[in-house]
């Protein structure tokens, strides 16, 4: 799982532990609604991408919300 977040993710984000867990809460809490023919591996490698993705787009939001030249250390500093 934080392999995929990892990969996902820009690098040396600290959001990387925080989205690892968030996935372990929200696939304990959907778990009965899993059925028993489907890929559990699967569906939790899709829970992960699919929160990873969204805090990489709200990562994006944010940058792109500052001024070019802020938004533009933030991302040196960040990889």
């Amino acid at each position: 799982v934080r392999l995929i977040v990892a990969a996902i993710l820009p690098p040396r984000s600290h959001a990387v532990d925080d989205i690892v867990q968030e996935t372990y809460l929200l696939a304990w809490r959907k778990l009965a609604g899993i059925r028993g023919g489907d890929d559990a591996l699967a569906w939790f490698a899709a829970i992960a991408r699919n929160l990873a993705l969204n805090e990489r787009r709200r990562h994006m939001r944010e940058l792109r919300c500052r001024s070019p030249a802020e938004a533009d250390i933030i991302e040196r500093l960040a990889g």
